[in-house]
């Protein structure tokens, strides 16, 4: 007979001796109803916005809450199978972290993170993204999430353009089609048209974190042109969001003022708590977080271990703005938490300039 328990994200773990840095507890803000049945723990969720809303909060907390009583202890970790809506991830695990507390950790599968990652670009489809390395550039890329299929490769079928262009896209994949191989690319706009574009591969990607090729549009028809032209023009009207957090608030204006002209959506927190609560809310939606190193209540330092180690978040970009010593930063550097480090004692422009060209924005005019 199955026992039910409820597992509450909590937003904040309790200080403890193995969390020296004494971050408070908050809440509980989200639920998740547990079934136990023998020693498998199962979940279900309606979709996958819903278990999107309760991930947002562990990828920064790392951590479930079962409150007592619970019928079964576990000695050792136990399986957890997640439904989300038709689809079933069994390959998860609950482990005790703290048995005074009752504090779990979920232990996703590869599977489950490569569907949160589906969702999170989802949700950034349309917000400018860099060119791959080695593909010429045509036009501006945009970020997307849209169902491609090499009709000639099978074994290439259902993959997805990770960006876009006049010109062409990338699209994630592995293996690779073999460079200048001219193929038949089938691609689903989100509207639901089907397109059939005759595309030549300009560039491989075989290692990294997101392998695959870039393709060149080759022979387009009017339709097909019309067609993505419309789709970038509403990209287009798609404005960037940035999370600056700094407990200063001279840093947290001048980052804003310079970035809103740019046509850039900008969230602020004023110190390390307030913007683990931001970024939590927003993780969806954010295309980059500027966060100092150090402030009241979580470090910037902190904040970063949540989002990379504790979370495996590696897609969001965090930059690091501090005036700390170069010695300490070169140091978290090396951790390579942060996709970049920048130093408050530079002039603004250094920061300012990277920033518009992480978010696609021409480089503002700071005199």
């Amino acid at each position: 007979m199955a026992s039910k328990s409820v597992a509450t994200f909590i937003s904040r773990p309790s200080p403890t001796p193995l969390n020296p840095r004494g971050l408070p507890t908050e809440g509980p803000r989200e639920t998740l109803p547990i079934a136990f049945e023998d020693d498998v723990a199962t979940a279900r969720f309606a979709d996958m916005e819903a278990f999107a809303r309760l991930w947002a909060h562990a990828v920064t907390d790392g951590a479930l809450k079962v409150p007592s009583p619970i019928e079964k202890r576990f000695d050792s970790p136990v399986g957890c199978t997640l439904v989300i809506g038709d689809d079933r991830f069994p390959a998860q695990r609950l482990r005790i972290v703290d048995d005074s507390r009752a504090v779990v950790e979920l232990m996703p599968s590869p599977a489950l993170l490569t569907c949160i990652a589906r969702h999170a670009r989802e949700h950034h489809a349309g917000r400018p993204v860099q060119q791959p390395a080695g593909v010429a550039r045509k036009a501006e890329r945009f970020e997307t999430a849209l169902d491609v299929q090499f009709a000639d490769v099978p074994h290439l079928a259902a993959r997805y353009a990770a960006d876009i262009s006049r010109g062409g896209m990338f699209v994630a994949c592995k293996p690779q089609p073999e460079l200048h191989q001219k193929l038949p690319l089938r691609m689903r706009l989100p509207t639901g048209q089907q397109l059939e574009i005759p595309v030549v591969v300009v560039h491989r990607i075989t290692s990294g974190a997101e392998p695959g090729v870039g393709v060149q549009f080759v022979g387009t028809g009017e339709a097909v042109h019309a067609a993505i032209q419309e789709l970038l023009q509403s990209y287009e009207r798609r404005r960037p969001r940035v999370l600056v957090i700094d407990d200063e608030a001279i840093w947290r204006t001048t980052i804003a003022r310079a970035l809103e002209p740019m046509g850039v959506d900008v969230v602020t927190a004023n110190d390390g708590r307030e913007g683990l609560n931001k970024l939590t809310d927003l993780l969806f939606d954010l295309d980059l977080v500027v966060l100092d190193l150090h402030m009241p209540h979580i470090d910037g330092r902190g904040l970063l271990e949540r989002v990379r180690r504790h979370g495996n978040e590696t897609g969001l970009r965090l930059f690091l703005f501090s005036a700390a010593g170069p010695d300490e930063l070169r140091a978290l550097g090396e951790e390579a938490l942060a996709n970049a480090i920048f130093s408050k004692l530079d002039p603004i422009d250094v920061l300012m300039k990277r920033l518009a060209h992480e978010l696609g924005k021409p480089p503002p005019d700071l005199r």
